[in-house]
């Protein structure tokens, strides 16, 4: 048999005090985690191994988090703010029952508090698909990439901070491809001149 499950939840990181694998969710006990890295990036945990995000998110803001095992499809995958973080194959089967227990914001084996603040957290005993996720963090709007800033508006605050980063590996500004390359360039510019002065809204 294969089981899927699904953990959603909203996050803000402190710029300084994240702990090494600070624990947000984990349930089953242990056997799914969502965590974070000490530099910021987030760690999806499952039987099958983790997953980490390619961006680091300590900024103080409020992001939005889904981590997917589906075992049905062979696959697993984590999206913030919908963007396409990362993926892995041949996951494990996970089964949640009602009454599983879970942990929000510490480990029951370790000491790994989690500072920041969560909320809307939701697990399934399901993987959901593309559309539920960008559903979930974008009221199924396609993410506003090209807004690096973070202030709902693709504009010029947005311009010069691609600008102050060219050519570097910035994980803010590293918006194209999905998942970003490693380098801000033209391909980056792209993506914000395509949606300039859209807004969130």
């Amino acid at each position: 048999l294969s089981y899927g499950v699904t953990i959603s939840a909203w996050f803000r990181l402190p710029e300084i005090g994240v702990g090494e694998y600070a624990r947000a969710v984990s349930v089953v006990p242990n056997q799914v985690v969502f965590n974070f890295l000490a530099d910021g990036r987030t760690r999806w945990f499952t039987p099958a191994g983790d997953i980490l995000s390619k961006r680091t998110f300590k900024d103080d803001r409020w992001h939005h988090f889904v981590g997917i095992n589906d075992p049905i499809h062979d696959y697993a995958a984590i999206y913030v703010d919908g963007i396409l973080e990362g993926t892995s194959a041949h996951p494990l089967a996970v089964r949640i029952f009602t009454g599983d227990g879970a942990r929000i914001g510490n480990s029951s084996l370790f000491e790994r508090q989690y500072t920041g603040d969560l909320d809307d957290i939701r697990v399934y005993n399901y993987a959901l698909d593309e559309a539920a996720v960008l559903d979930l963090a974008a009221m199924g709007k396609t993410p506003l990439l090209g807004d690096v800033t973070w202030d709902d508006a693709v504009d010029p605050a947005d311009l010069d901070y691609m600008a102050s980063v060219w050519l570097t590996s910035d994980s803010f500004a590293d918006i194209a491809p999905l998942g970003g390359d490693d380098i801000v360039n033209l391909s980056d510019f792209a993506v914000l001149a395509s949606q300039w002065m859209e807004t969130a809204e």
